[in-house]
C-alpha cells in the first residue's frame, strides 16, 4: 500500500533520507553520492517490491547515531543541482 502509515514521519522533515527509509519496504533506502551536494538526497528504494528512484531536498543531516551534523537554509547549491540532475 503506497498510502502506508508511518507514525514517526513527522520528525523526519529536515532529513528526507530518513523519511524515505521510513516509507521504503523493509526500511531500506540506498542513498547515492551521500557525501556530495548534501542539500539534495538521491537514491533508490523499493515500494511494494518495485524499485524507484528518489530526488529530494534536505535541510538537516544526521550521523549514524542520530546526532545532527549539518543544518542548511534550504537553498540549492551548485553541487546539489548537479547531483539532482
Amino acid at each position: 500500500d503506497l498510502n502506508r502509515v508511518c507514525d514517526d514521519i513527522a520528525g523526519c522533515t529536515g532529513d528526507t533520507a530518513i523519511a524515505l527509509s521510513r516509507i521504503a519496504d523493509n526500511g531500506e533506502f540506498f542513498e547515492t553520492k551521500a557525501a556530495y551536494g548534501q542539500d539534495i538526497v538521491t537514491g533508490f528504494l523499493r515500494l511494494n517490491g518495485a524499485t524507484v528512484g528518489a530526488v529530494a531536498n534536505r535541510s538537516e543531516s544526521y550521523d549514524a547515531d542520530g546526532n545532527k551534523t549539518e543544518v542548511s537554509d534550504g537553498t540549492l547549491s551548485s553541487r546539489g543541482a548537479r547531483k539532482a540532475a
